[in-house]
């Protein structure tokens, strides 16, 4: 379960980076089926794979959450302070 949690959240950052919401829904819906045929081929029992599918669609939302605000910080400019840095300057030649 917990590698499902750890790739849906980081799948989740990396179309939250990219991507607008309404890649979310058929990002969720793949997911459901990919965790599904795994779990049916795995054999395991119909509440792990529910337990799996909401775990996994549950932090694909909270991982695209994070990078859809990590995108908007960057953007602005309030990570790593970028709007009170030096700008560079040609040397001499």
């Amino acid at each position: 379960m917990e590698t499902v949690a750890i790739a849906m959240l980081g799948i989740g950052v990396a179309f939250g980076l990219r991507f607008r919401i309404f890649v979310l829904v058929p990002i969720i819906l793949l997911d459901l089926v990919a965790i599904s045929a795994i779990g049916i081929a795995q054999g395991s029992s119909i509440w792990s794979i529910t337990l799996a599918n909401i775990i996994g669609a549950t932090c694909l939302q909270l991982g695209y959450l994070g990078g859809a605000l990590l995108k908007v910080l960057i953007s602005t400019g309030r990570l790593g302070e970028t709007r009170n840095s030096q700008t560079a300057r040609p040397l001499a030649p």
